[in-house]
């Protein structure tokens, strides 16, 4: 059932392909899973008012992000974007206009926020759900890239049953 639908999906070449994409895909994520996590001294700092917050929808996948804008005393604006699992739509509305502390790292590693004496994204738990999300990466990458090596080996095999078959006939 699989190689008959592989075989109407791809020819011998593309399924090799694929599954070295696959492969790669599965490296990267190795990869990933390994990165250093920043300390909280290493991390910068943007203090202001939130200026503007704007929720942005992407792609096929829906991710839901919030940029917000934060302007500093000396007037100059900090873009920052935040994933919607760090926060609701319901907090980024009432920080609107308040001022507001965030370390960061880049511009979409936040890695706190907090207004006042309120901590809304907490370091510890930001780093804690990234050291579980490189635990979960870590474990499926060899399954991922296992994967990929069979599609890779079935269109190997498949260009060099092609080629047998064509022997023969001719």
């Amino acid at each position: 059932m699989i190689g008959w639908i592989l075989r109407r999906l791809f020819t011998p070449w593309e399924l090799v392909v694929v599954g070295i994409l696959i492969v790669g895909f599965a490296w990267f994520s190795i990869d990933l899973s390994q990165e250093e996590l920043p300390e909280r001294a290493a991390l910068s700092q943007a203090a202001g008012v939130l200026d503007s917050a704007t929720k942005v929808t992407s792609g096929r996948t829906r991710r839901v992000t919030y940029n917000l804008e934060i302007k500093n005393a000396d007037g100059e604006l900090i873009k920052l974007t935040l994933p919607e699992r760090d926060i609701s739509e319901e907090q980024v509305r009432s920080l609107l206009g308040r001022p507001i502390a965030a370390l960061y790292n880049g511009t979409e590693d936040v890695w706190e926020l907090s207004t006042g004496g309120t901590t809304v994204i907490q370091y510890e738990k930001s780093r804690q759900n990234r050291i579980e999300l490189q635990a979960f990466e870590a474990e499926g990458a060899p399954y991922l890239g296992g994967g990929g090596l069979v599609l890779s080996l079935m269109g190997v095999f498949w260009l060099i049953h092609r080629r047998r078959t064509a022997r023969i006939i001719a």
